[in-house]
């Protein structure tokens, strides 16, 4: 879920979901647009979700710096025996 340790303690210890439970609906939508949770379970969902997203899109991002670090190499063995460095 989140690698912070403060977090995940407060998700532990069900500080967290008194947090989303006690927060007050205004008109029926947040502040990212999406209508407001109904239910306690629906809020712990959302943020799990989000969290997931998140973690996915910090793996998607590694996974590119990879292939163009490997991009990289590739080239750059090809430019040394063109020039005669590498044999």
């Amino acid at each position: 879920m989140t690698t912070d340790p403060q977090s995940r303690e407060r998700m532990r210890d069900g500080s967290r979901l008194r947090e989303i439970a006690s927060r007050r609906r205004d008109d029926g939508c947040t502040g990212s647009g999406e209508p407001a949770p109904r239910s306690t379970y629906e809020a712990v969902t959302r943020q799990m979700v989000r969290s997931l997203r998140d973690e996915v899109r910090d793996v998607k991002h590694r996974i590119n710096q990879l292939i163009t670090l490997i991009i990289a190499a590739i080239l750059l063995e090809v430019l040394m025996r063109l020039i005669g460095v590498g044999l």
